[in-house]
């Protein structure tokens, strides 16, 4: 990802500073993630809580120069917070996968009732633009309000960042696709989750 640098030469500091920043946001899956789960379009679910670390809860997008060296890019930004936005694609993809118009992101519309809530916890969420880009999460599904827990799981995606493109859009999209590798997971353990449910307690 590549900021820009510099200063206009002749601008004045009290003249208005043009705004040289970009906005992004996470895109939902445009087509099935290859081998697709199988659908389950009776799953009614709800994405309630996405957790992310500290250094990612900012406006700017974030990346890496090295494994241990993430950094802020002024100019390339989110457009809504990552979590929100996280939430929402992860909700969407879950749909898409599932065949299910019965998912939703918190906070969930009127009247809607989910059988199962999905809660995320992301401790990696950044990559090189020019090289790979990598989800770290731990992730549970539960019946609503977090009781009883039915799976838990801990998660690492890795995606290679198009080549031949702009880089921050480029950068957007591989984040977005890892978005859905989740998504994917979570379908696909739905049929361990019904048999917890359909064993558990009332």
């Amino acid at each position: 990802m590549v900021a820009l640098t510099g200063l206009v030469g002749g601008c004045s500091v009290l003249s208005p500073k043009p705004d040289l920043s970009h906005g992004y946001v996470l895109n939902p899956l445009t087509e099935k993630i290859s081998p697709a789960p199988a659908p389950d379009p009776t799953l009614s679910l709800g994405v309630y809580y996405t957790e992310v670390p500290v250094y990612l809860d900012r406006p700017q997008m974030v990346a890496r120069l090295a494994d241990n060296q993430p950094y802020l890019d002024e100019y390339h930004r989110w457009l809504e917070p990552l979590r929100e936005g996280f939430s929402r694609v992860l909700a969407q993809d879950i749909a898409q996968l599932a065949d299910s118009s019965r998912i939703a992101a918190y906070p969930l519309p009127p009247a809607f009732d989910q059988e199962f809530e999905v809660d995320v916890n992301i401790t990696q969420f950044d990559g090189v633009p020019s090289g790979d880009v990598t989800l770290r999460v731990q992730w549970r599904i539960s019946g609503p309000g977090g009781r009883p827990n039915y799976y838990t799981h801990e998660s690492v995606f890795t995606r290679r960042v198009a080549t031949g493109r702009e880089i921050a859009p480029a950068y957007v999209g591989a984040l977005s696709a890892l978005v859905g590798d989740l998504a994917r997971e979570i379908v696909k353990a739905m049929p361990e989750v019904h048999a917890a449910k359909s064993t558990s307690k009332p």
